[in-house]
């Protein structure tokens, strides 16, 4: 059951990143320790209650949420300011 759900949050995910992009998303598997440093990350959370309880988190490189960032507003990167990240990465782990 937890497997399912856990492929379905995938999917959804990389629909919505599709959907909102324009790009393909790859979905690590929960728990997976990004390889490089993750000191510059930004993480979207949302609590999930009812018969299964947890969290889902949405965490991106600070790099990758600026460039997100950037199409979503349609600003140029320079342009994108640590608020319009932060409410960015937001909205997207909302419609999640």
């Amino acid at each position: 059951m937890i497997q399912d759900l856990t492929s379905s949050i995938a999917d959804v995910v990389q629909q919505t990143v599709l959907m909102m992009l324009g790009v393909d998303a790859d979905v690590e598997e929960p728990g997976d320790t990004p390889k490089r440093a993750t000191h510059f990350q930004v993480s979207g959370i949302v609590g999930v209650t009812g018969s299964i309880k947890g969290n889902i988190v949405i965490n991106l490189p600070i790099d990758v949420a600026r460039v997100m960032t950037g199409l979503i507003i349609r600003k140029e990167l320079e342009q994108c300011t640590e608020r319009d990240v932060t409410d960015c990465v937001g909205e997207l782990t909302n419609i999640v």
